[in-house]
């Protein structure tokens, strides 16, 4: 039986097939004929999707299937079942190549970019349209079956090749923001540190001068002059350390430098050494590196320890003319029996101190020392008294013949003594330390007078006498300390 199916017809209503031309099977239809206009019924029809059934599980009904019916759009004859359904508008394409349709048919279109939605109108020409001007939009039927799929496209392996590339750019940015870090810089983008102006390097040099010292790092501080000092043995951490005890350096101050004069610059200074307000002026020199013209002072060493071994804050110098840094220097000595006593301390205040003389610092005997020497000289001073000799020593000599030789002076018969008086001024004889060397220590003024009674003979025979003028005085003793055996001389 042949039967007429409204449904598998692929043109709208009222517009035949052209003659001679087969129309192509609908998917619900049975397979057609050969004839030219009848189909045979194979088996029980299937209502298109939308009439009166669901579609299969898992599959997306057409669009526009809810509820109505569209006539499927006319093919040209000979062309293929039509592709896969073109996604919604916006989707994106599958991934895989349409693959050509079986032998005879027409190749689907390829899928590159997004297809207009079902019934807009189609690019390339002008479109129909209806009455009023409206466009008419041509619905579209359901979509044949899709060709066989074709072999899958191989994976790409860009995204590895890309995702390996920013992992290993990320780490090395890592390395070096870490290695930046470490050693102090301000960042990858940051550029290299500009160099300060010689006025600048100038003042920063006078601020390190001045901070080494009162932190009494003489080293480093030595390090910012311009040229080695002289006799540098007092420029050295054991000395600062000992000036910083009695007098600090505090309150550090450095202004601008003056106007630059061919790469020298004065930079002036200000600090409180102990409980002094100091100014200074450093004359500083940006010609190789930034160091300074005058930073210390020459100490003068006391004239009168001439033959001591004296010290400076415990140090020996090595001349007479140390150089030292702003500071408090206390002078000592290393050799027995001698000091300087508490009060032999100079502040040097700047480098241009010229007011810190030593002269007025001398050493003595210490208290020891002292009484060796007393001891000493009353010791020799009263072998001499006790002689009854002619010549008894310690300038107490009397010769034999006196009174423009006209008295005779009996030898052996001579007693010298000293008042009360005359003996306290020889028992507490005072020490004077010697001029050109400081270790012969003399008598400093008169030991008292001494009496001398002998015989003596005038022409008329021997008698008792007084003696005047001769050995009535001692000469003046001396102790060279140097010496262990500290013996008295007298001259």
């Amino acid at each position: 039986m042949t039967t007429s199916d409204p449904h598998s017809l692929n043109q709208p209503a009222g517009n035949p097939a052209p003659e001679g031309a087969t129309p192509p099977s609908s998917p619900w239809s049975a397979p057609a004929s050969a004839g030219p206009s009848s189909a045979s019924v194979s088996g029980p029809q299937q209502p298109p999707p939308g009439v009166g059934s669901q579609p299969p599980y898992g599959q997306t009904p057409p669009p526009g299937s809810f509820g109505q019916t569209f006539p499927a759009v006319a093919q040209p004859y000979g062309s293929g079942p039509s592709g896969p359904t073109p996604p919604a508008y916006g989707a994106a394409s599958p991934g895989s190549a349409p693959q050509p349709g079986p032998y005879g048919t027409a190749s689907p279109p390829v899928s590159g970019g997004p297809q207009p939605p079902r019934g807009a109108p189609l690019p390339g020409g002008p479109q129909p349209t209806g009455p009023g001007g409206q466009p008419v939009f041509r619905p579209t039927g359901p979509a044949g079956p899709a060709g066989p799929a074709g072999p899958s496209k191989p994976k790409s392996k860009t995204p590895l090749f890309i995702g390996l590339g920013a992992g290993a750019l990320v780490l090395i940015v890592a390395v070096v923001l870490i290695a930046n870090s470490l050693r102090g810089g301000g960042g990858i983008l940051a550029g290299p540190t500009p160099t300060p102006s010689p006025s600048v390097r100038a003042k920063t040099a006078a601020e390190a001068y001045l901070k080494a010292i009162s932190e009494g790092r003489a080293a480093d501080a030595l390090a910012l002059l311009s040229s080695t000092p002289t006799d540098a043995s007092l420029l050295t951490n054991e000395v600062l350390a000992d000036s910083l005890k009695r007098a600090p350096i505090t309150e550090i101050v450095v202004s601008d430098p003056g106007p630059d004069s061919s790469g020298w610059f004065d930079v002036p200074v200000s600090y409180k050494l102990g409980d002094q307000a100091v100014t200074d002026t450093y004359k500083i020199t940006t010609y190789s590196g930034s160091k300074l013209i005058s930073g210390t002072a020459n100490l003068s060493m006391p004239y009168s320890a001439k033959g001591l071994d004296t010290t400076v804050n415990g140090v020996k110098p090595t001349s007479d003319y140390p150089e030292v840094f702003p500071g408090s220097y206390q002078f000592g000595t290393t050799q027995k029996y001698f000091t300087f006593g508490d009060s032999a301390t100079v502040l040097v205040k700047n480098s241009d101190d010229t007011s810190s003389s030593s002269s007025s610092i001398t050493p003595t005997l210490d208290a020891e020392g002292t009484k060796i020497f007393r001891e000493k000289i009353v010791a020799a001073a009263d072998a001499c008294l006790a002689s009854k000799a002619l010549n008894a020593g310690c300038g107490l000599d009397v010769p034999a013949v006196i009174s423009s030789g006209k008295t005779q002076v009996r030898d052996g018969s001579l007693t010298r003594t000293m008042k009360a008086e005359a003996r306290s001024q020889l028992e507490n004889v005072e020490p004077r330390l010697g001029s050109s060397r400081a270790v012969v220590v003399s008598a400093k003024g008169s030991l008292g007078s001494v009496d001398i009674a002998a015989e003596c003979n005038s022409g008329s025979g021997w008698s008792p006498c007084t003696i005047w003028g001769f050995g009535l005085g001692f000469d003046t003793p001396s102790i060279d300390f140097s010496k262990p055996d500290l013996t008295v001389t007298w001259s």
